[in-house]
C-alpha cells in the first residue's frame, strides 16, 4: 500500500540494519508489510536498536548475553528503563515503545491475529479509546523511524545505500 506521505529516512538507518544484521532495505520495506507483520517487525527492529544502543552506550562485550535478555518494555527493569535512566530515550518514546510491546503481545500470542488490521481495529474503538490510541500508537511509523534513526545517528560514518 502506497504511504501517503514521503518518509525521509536518516542515513543511519542503513548502518544499524548492517550493525543488528539486517538486510539492506528491510527497515523501509515495512511499510509493505500486512498489519500483523508490520506490529511484530516494528517491535522487533526496535528491541534490536535499543539493545543495540545499550550495548554501545556500555561498551561491554560481556554484558551482551543479559542486556539481550532483558524485557524491551518492563515498567521497572527493560531496555527502555535503562535507556530512559541514562537520557538515551525520552518519554514519549518510551511509552510509544510500552503501547507497541503491548499491541504485539496481543497479536502473536494468538495465531488467529494474523488477519489483524490496524484500520479495523481503529474503527472498533469508540471517541475515548481512539484519542488514546491516537496518543500511545498513532505515529507508530514516524516515531519508529525517529527512535532508530536518533540509534543510527550515534553511529558516525558514510553509508552506501
Amino acid at each position: 500500500m502506497p504511504l501517503p506521505i514521503t518518509l525521509s529516512i536518516d542515513k543511519g538507518i542503513c548502518m544499524l540494519q548492517e550493525k543488528i544484521g539486517l538486510r539492506s532495505g528491510f527497515f523501509s520495506a515495512l511499510y509493505d508489510e500486512d498489519d500483523w507483520s508490520f506490529v511484530i517487525k516494528l517491535h522487533a527492529l526496535l528491541e534490536a536498536a535499543c539493545t543495540h544502543l545499550l550495548m554501545f552506550h556500555f561498551r561491554e562485550p560481556e554484558l551482551n548475553d543479559v542486556i539481550s535478555r532483558l524485557e524491551l518494555s518492563g515498567r521497572t527493569v527493560g531496555k527502555t528503563v535503562f535507556l530512559g535512566k541514562l537520557g538515551l530515550l525520552g518519554k514519549e518514546y518510551r511509552r510509544f515503545v510500552a503501547a507497541l510491546s503491548e499491541l504485539r503481545n496481543d497479536l502473536v500470542h494468538d495465531i488467529r491475529n494474523s488477519e489483524f488490521s490496524l484500520r479495523e481495529f481503529v474503527q472498533s474503538l469508540d471517541p475515548i479509546a481512539i484519542r488514546n490510541f491516537a496518543v500511545s500508537r498513532g505515529l507508530a511509523p514516524v516515531l519508529a523511524l525517529q527512535i532508530a534513526g536518533g540509534v543510527a545517528r550515534r553511529f558516525r560514518g558514510s553509508c552506501n545505500g
